[in-house]
Parts: C-alpha cells; sequence; structure tokens
C-alpha cells in the first residue's frame, strides 16, 4: 500500500507485550491508521505516542531532540538526524558540539533536560530498568538514593558488581563533591552518582579539568 509521506507523523504504539514499537500515523478518511512493517492497524485499538521535537537548552536552535529520543542537527543547510550509539555503560550517548564544546551527552538526560529539565543534584532514571528504551514516557527525575533502589529491583546493580568495582585500586580511592559535601568510597561510585565516568573525575581531582558531571571534586 502507498502511503502520502507527507501527510505521516512518526510515532510508536504499544504492543500487546507492552513494547513500544516505532511506526507511522496517518489519516484515511475519518480513520486514523498506523502502518508498521507493511502492517495496517486502527489507532483507535492501541496506545499511540505521536513525536514532538523542541530545541536542546544552549545551542541556539542548532539542535532539536524529539519526546522518542531521536536527535537532528541544523548544523548545515539541510537537516540531518544524528547517529545514537552506545557508551561502555551500557547507555544511548550521542556528541554534540558548538564553538568551545565537544562532549558526549546521555541521551536520557538530554531528553529530560531538554522537555522538563533537570533540578541541581538530580538523576535520570528509566522507570522500566531497560537502558534501551530511552522514550521521554520511559523517564523520571529521581535522588541518587532512589536511582540506586531502583537499580537494585531491577536487577541493574548487583552485590557482585560493587566488590568488582571496589576491588579496582585506580577507582578505590575516595572522593569528595564539593557542591554537596558528600563523600563517596569510590570513584566509581562517584561517576554513577553523578552519572559520568570514573576518569572524568579522576581528572577533575588531578586540576586537569575544572569540573566532571557539573560538580568540583577532591580527593579524600
Amino acid at each position: 500500500m502507498d502511503i502520502d509521506k507527507s501527510k505521516v507523523i512518526k510515532c510508536q504504539f504499544e504492543t500487546l507485550h507492552g513494547m513500544w514499537v516505532e511506526c507511522e500515523l496517518y489519516k484515511e478518511g475519518s480513520k486514523w491508521l498506523i502502518h508498521c512493517n507493511g502492517t495496517i492497524i486502527n489507532a483507535d485499538t492501541v496506545n499511540v505516542r505521536k513525536e514532538i521535537w523542541v530545541d536542546i537548552p544552549g545551542f541556539d536552535g542548532k539542535y532539536i531532540i524529539s519526546n522518542l529520543g531521536k536527535v537532528k542537527s541544523f548544523k548545515r543547510k539541510n537537516p540531518l538526524t544524528m547517529k545514537i550509539r552506545y557508551s561502555k555503560s551500557g547507555y544511548l550517548v550521542i556528541t554534540l558540539t558548538k564553538v568551545g564544546y565537544h562532549k558526549v551527552n546521555d541521551l536520557h538526560r538530554l531528553l529530560m533536560k531538554s522537555f522538563r529539565g533537570i533540578p541541581e543534584g538530580m538523576q535520570v532514571n528509566h522507570i522500566n530498568g531497560i537502558k534501551s528504551d530511552y522514550s521521554l514516557y520511559n523517564l523520571e527525575v529521581v535522588t541518587a538514593s532512589e536511582n540506586h533502589k531502583h537499580a537494585w529491583r531491577t536487577g541493574l546493580q548487583t552485590s557482585y558488581h560493587i566488590k568488582k568495582v571496589g576491588s579496582e585500586n585506580n577507582k578505590a580511592r575516595k572522593v569528595k563533591c564539593l557542591q554537596t559535601g558528600r563523600i563517596f568510597e569510590t570513584l566509581s561510585e562517584a561517576g554513577r552518582w553523578a552519572e559520568v565516568s570514573a576518569s572524568g573525575i579522576t581528572l577533575c581531582c588531578q586540576g586537569k579539568i575544572k569540573t566532571s558531571g557539573g560538580y568540583k571534586w577532591n580527593y579524600v
């Protein structure tokens, strides 16, 4: 079936198994239909999430992000859908640049920041515990303690993982966040709290960079 692409709305619909699948929403007569992998579904019979775009703060309209986790760049003449990749920790990340700025950003934090904002010191949690489910509907702002407890409930963090991290000599030094005064037993623990790499905090403690994750750090 041929569909007029100019009248299509990008969206997601919820399957019977509770998974969200990318699809195209369009109107035929008085009915809204969903086109997904060659299958046509009546939109009134499923839950549908339409795609909404907003500017990413701090880039003067050069980047936009959708509630479904897509990012487009307007740095060139024609808009470009940007590539998203996985970090070593399993989170989806994307690199944004401007004059004096070149940083790999966690997609889930970028999404929450653009649509709802993130209060200082708060973290962004994947509600269903699936790191690859990065849509706005699966994200919430939580405290570090709430995020830690959620990781235990969903099985993202285990006692074995904590033991392994604590045994790494290069990451077992205590560090202090100067803004909050909080002391962390290891660099890895501090990195999980601030959602940055332990190496970034190390560089900050060594005086090679001013901040990591928006915080200043010192060895204890």
